[in-house]
This record gives structure tokens, C-alpha cells and sequence, in this order.
């Protein structure tokens, strides 16, 4: 029996070109219709006999048998640029420690991840529970929990990523935390199929280039799907009152459709701040 795999320094560049198709699908397929090694065509053996040999080797080999219990991954690195976004978007993480016990093909299997993002030090921890389906090719995730600090976030790294946030206009850094729960997502041969999603941000602070009011104590709580956000409610004080906001994102990946709807509430603003704002 296969109990343990362990690798050090794994590195993985997923690539999704202008047709939305994500390199690790081609590699797959190429594997599939490669031909021998000796490069010569091959020849078929008759049908009788290869299901006697099928059926020797079935009852001879049970895979859960030799199958790998545990995958553990240290210093990994996996990148994923997005040629379908303008300009294009390229995601690192590194700093990858990834632990995978009691793996299975039958059955639910809890995981744990750390890696870095756009930072230099580990600044995102996850954990969840993994599932993967052989014959329809997908991998299924469920109660994965996210959490973590915005303030290590290097704003340097994320523009050379994202360069779209640039015009965001954010001054310095960011500080707030982070907490994502997916109830479930499913992943396969297309990229994302499914997705179902809550998360919050709490205690956000910012300041903006272009704003001499800096964004101070503000609080978010949205969710996600495969194609729309859903922005269920963002509160900041303002002034002597409260600014709410919500709004949707439709179809995030394509289309980005946005919808908002903004309520300030006992807001006194004197003739100062609005000079300032303006």
C-alpha cells in the first residue's frame, strides 16, 4: 500500500486562453489520444482476449488497495494567468503547504491549505472538505472556509496581477479582514460550474487618491455564484450619519452588469465637507 505522498517545491502555471479553455484540459486530452511509445501503429488484440485480461487484472487489483492515503505539498507555487480578462489577469500563489488525509475516491476528504498571496509571508489559510468524481471528470468542494488579513497584502503585487485595480485609485495599503465561506463549488473540464458562496469584510480602512476622505470602519457582507456577486450590504459611517449600499454584479466573468442602490442616513454635512468632497 501507497500511504504517502509528500512533494517539495511543486510549481503549476494553469493557463485560461481567449476561448475560456484552461491548459490542463488540453494536456489531458493529449494523454488520452497519444499514441505509442515506439511509434508504431498498434495492433488489436481480439476482443475476447482483452476482456479475459481485463477481467484477471480486475480481480486481481483492488486500486483503494495501493491507493495514496495522504498528499502533502511544501513550497509549492501555483500561478494561473486569465487571457480572457483585458488587461490579463495573473494570479500567485506560493508558498504553498497543502495536507490531504484519508484521500478517497468513494467519499468526502477534509484538506488544509496556507499559501501566500500577493504578499511576502503565508497570509491565507483554508480548509475545507474535497470530493472528486472519476467519471464526470469534476472535483467538488464543500464547506471550504477562508480566512485572512488585508493589511499584508503588498498593493504593488496585486497591480502587477490585476492591473484593472489601478484605476481603483487606492492610496498605500488596506487593512480589514476577509472571511469567505463556499458551501460548495465544483470544478471540471470547463472551469467553474458551480458555486454557491457567503463572505464578509469587517473593519475595512482606505484611503483614495482621488477622495480627501479616507474610507474608515467599513463592513460588507456579499456572496457569489458561478456568474453573479451579490452585494448585500455595505455600511460606513459618514459624517454624523451612515452610508448603506448594495448592488449586484451580473455575470462577473462576461457581461459585468452593475447594479447599486446607495442610502445616506442622518448625514449632516457642512459646507467644509462638501467643498472637500467636491
Amino acid at each position: 500500500m501507497v500511504s504517502t505522498v509528500e512533494l517539495n517545491s511543486l510549481k503549476i502555471h494553469l493557463l485560461r486562453d481567449g476561448q475560456g479553455k484552461i491548459n490542463f484540459q488540453e494536456l489531458a486530452r493529449e494523454k488520452e489520444n497519444s499514441p505509442s511509445d515506439s511509434g508504431e501503429a498498434a495492433v488489436s488484440a481480439p476482443k475476447n482476449v482483452l476482456e479475459d485480461a481485463t477481467k484477471k487484472r480486475q480481480d486481481a487489483f483492488d486500486f483503494n488497495e495501493v491507493m495514496v492515503r495522504s498528499i502533502r505539498i511544501t513550497d509549492g507555487t501555483i500561478v494561473f494567468t486569465d487571457l480572457m480578462t483585458d488587461p490579463p489577469v495573473t494570479i500567485p500563489v506560493t508558498e504553498i503547504e497543502f495536507q490531504v488525509s484519508n484521500l478517497s475516491f468513494d467519499a468526502a476528504f477534509p484538506f488544509q491549505l496556507k499559501a501566500s498571496l500577493f504578499s511576502d509571508r503565508q497570509n491565507i489559510a483554508l480548509n475545507g472538505l474535497a470530493r472528486i468524481d472519476k467519471e464526470d471528470r469534476q472535483l467538488r468542494i464543500d464547506d471550504l472556509k477562508m480566512r485572512t488579513d488585508l493589511s499584508v497584502f503588498s498593493l504593488d503585487r496585486v497591480y502587477d496581477g490585476i492591473p484593472s485595480l489601478k484605476n481603483a485609485g487606492l492610496k498605500n495599503r488596506i487593512e480589514g479582514q476577509l472571511a469567505v465561506d463556499v458551501h460548495q463549488m465544483i470544478l471540471g473540464e470547463q472551469g467553474l460550474l458551480v458555486l454557491s458562496s457567503d463572505g464578509r469584510l469587517t473593519d475595512v480602512k482606505a484611503q483614495f487618491k482621488d477622495s480627501p476622505i479616507p474610507v474608515e470602519n467599513l463592513n460588507m457582507e456579499f456572496s457569489m455564484t458561478e456568474s453573479d456577486a451579490q452585494i448585500k450590504e455595505i455600511t460606513m459611517p459618514v459624517a454624523s450619519g451612515e452610508m448603506r449600499v448594495s448592488g449586484r454584479i451580473i455575470d462577473y466573468f462576461a457581461e459585468r452588469k452593475y447594479l447599486a442602490d446607495l442610502k445616506l442616513t442622518d448625514v449632516q454635512l457642512s459646507l467644509e465637507d462638501i467643498r472637500a468632497i467636491i
